[in-house]
């Protein structure tokens, strides 16, 4: 059997033994979905290596799977496999002071991700540049600057330019990037 066919009939055989105990027990039914307990009995099984373990000369694939997945859906529910979180539940942050939700944290992941999504886009989209023959200092140096938050003051004594022509400039760089940013858009 190929490692795809295997696959497959892997997962059907999870599905079955899944659906067998979600028609026969009320509390799962209520609580979870077939595809839920399919979807973490196969992932348990692919993280412990579990097929790597089937030796045809022992049993059949399917029987081996079956037991198994039978097995694991048991453990879940006496652990109390739970695939619902509160989002309003408070958890500890990096301080292990309890001060923020699952649902802060989960907006907060997304956010900077696609925060850095956006920042690696501008990034890119940044000219590499000289801004003038007179200044040692091209626009993608000036956005890295502005990036790890310098200010016009710090920068100014970095490359010997007025911290207002800086200012002026850093300007210059956002009005260009935000017009770039909309050409991408349009």
């Amino acid at each position: 059997m190929k490692q795809n066919e295997m696959i497959q009939a892997a997962y059907k055989e999870i599905e079955k033994v899944a659906r067998h105990f979600i028609n026969t027990t009320p509390n799962m039914k209520r609580d979870w979905s077939v595809e839920d307990i399919t979807q973490e009995v196969y992932v348990h099984f692919v993280e412990k290596g579990f097929f790597e373990k089937f030796d045809n000369n022992v049993t059949s694939f399917k029987y081996f799977v079956a037991v198994a997945a039978k097995n694991h859906i048991i453990d879940m529910v006496r652990k109390g496999f739970d695939n619902s979180y509160e989002l309003d539940r408070k958890m500890a942050g990096k301080d292990g002071v309890e001060n923020s939700t699952l649902k802060d944290f989960v907006e907060g992941s997304l956010t900077d991700q696609y925060s850095a999504i956006l920042l690696q886009q501008v990034y890119d989209s940044c000219p590499d540049t000289q801004i003038s023959p007179n200044y040692d200092l091209t626009w993608k140096k000036l956005l890295e600057y502005v990036i790890d938050g310098w200010k016009s003051d710090e920068i100014h004594k970095v490359v010997g330019i007025s911290s207002g022509r800086i200012s002026q400039l850093k300007a210059e760089l956002i009005e260009m990037l935000k017009s770039h940013m909309e050409c991408v858009r349009a």
